[in-house]
């Protein structure tokens, strides 16, 4: 169940956005600035707060035939999952466009990973479980909508039952262990709520709504650093370079590695000829970039592309180095080798790929080696699973 944001670089949409790695030692000391308001729009109330764990009479009937008539909470867990995921009782699914609080996720049957955390908290906290938001960090996928561009994040929900803690997710992702992850608070994962709904209306140009929301993202999680970057980009967006800059130097402040605001302040600057400072964040970026293992297996995708296979297979080493668990770097060095004639290296590789790769995968890696000089040393049983 992924979740995204706007944003011209890293945006963001949906619950889910960039961990927060290693911010200022104590966010809350750092005062925000004041916050003009939009000048070619036409204002729009301030945005209601919602209740994202409200439980509704008929959410409460539904535990009630469910999952309260057992008493333990282990089994309770289990119960619930069931009746909200099984077609024949709730039959919750996966709706990328819907940021829904708990009972508009019940009434409709579906929504995001935010709608789905929202519902089954709701739920489960009414049915005496303690459970919490869970933020985990999955393999980046790009996409865009109306020509900004969006990268997936994940929230589940963790569920703790005296020494047991259990991970509800009904993603179907293939999480890695090694997988960062954290514990949102629920304010957090509000402003995450507030801050998708404003990031929806951004994508489609509803700036004074946009501007609501993230207002109210802000009052409910200040140190959000992912809406204060949003909000620069609706800024920079409605031609308001001055305040655009501010909130990224706020999103930095909370943050210094977040690379959304970091990567749009860099064009603002440049936009308006400040080159040393445009210098002196560029730098920055590519610094935090080589610490990346898929922008270096982007690069090396790039340079193999371009017939570098030296300079294609330095990048790759050294995002494997950084990350030994991702298997699109190891299927890339595979045919880096197999290129510079290094067959045993390349069959290496390739099986170290298929080892990582989930199985719908390993099905398109075969349909792309077919297409490859691979296809005449390595066989399709080989290739393909047992």
């Amino acid at each position: 169940m992924k979740c995204y944001r706007p944003l011209s670089i890293r945006p963001f949409i949906a619950a889910s956005l960039g961990l927060a790695l290693s911010a200022c030692s104590s966010v809350s000391t750092i005062k925000a600035p004041e916050l003009p308001a939009l000048t070619t729009h036409d204002p729009v109330g301030p945005a209601e707060a919602v209740e994202t764990l409200a439980v509704t009479p008929q959410m409460h009937d539904f535990l009630d035939r469910y999952v309260l008539p057992y008493e333990n909470d282990q089994l309770r867990v289990t119960l619930l999952l069931m009746a909200v995921t099984d077609k024949g009782v709730l039959g919750y699914h996966y709706n990328e466009r819907q940021t829904l609080a708990a009972p508009e996720a019940f009434q409709r049957r579906s929504g995001n990973c935010v709608s789905f955390a929202n519902l089954f908290i709701s739920l489960a906290r009414e049915a005496g479980l303690r459970a919490r938001f869970q933020e985990v960090e999955l393999d980046p996928v790009w996409n865009s909508r109306k020509e900004t561009l969006l990268v997936t994040k994940h929230i589940n929900v963790v569920v703790e039952s005296g020494p047991y803690s259990y991970t509800v997710d009904v993603s179907g992702e293939q999480i890695s262990p090694k997988a960062p992850r954290r514990v949102l608070t629920d304010e957090e994962a509000q402003a995450l709520y507030y801050n998708n709904l404003g990031a929806d209306a951004l994508v489609d140009e509803d700036y004074g709504t946009a501007y609501a929301w993230f207002l109210r993202a802000i009052e409910t999680y200040p140190q959000l650093e992912d809406t204060w970057s949003n909000l620069g980009v609706l800024y920079a967006r409605n031609g308001q370079g001055d305040a655009a800059e501010k909130a990224y130097l706020h999103a930095l402040a909370l943050n210094r590695r977040e690379m959304s605001a970091m990567n749009n302040l860099h064009g603002i600057y440049a936009d308006q000829g400040r080159i040393e400072e445009a210098s002196a964040l560029q730098r920055k970026v590519e610094r935090y970039r080589q610490e990346n293992p898929y922008y270096l297996l982007y690069l090396g995708e790039e340079a193999l592309a371009l017939g570098d296979l030296g300079g294609a297979e330095r990048l790759l080493r050294r995002g494997i180095r950084l990350r030994d668990d991702i298997h699109q770097l190891h299927y890339a060095l595979a045919q880096v080798r197999y290129l510079e004639g290094d067959h045993s290296g390349a069959e290496a590789s390739l099986q170290r790929a298929r080892d990582l790769a989930p199985r719908d995968v390993l099905a398109q890696y075969q349909h792309d080696i077919d297409k490859l000089p691979f296809h005449d040393r390595l066989t399709e049983e080989r290739l393909l699973p047992d």
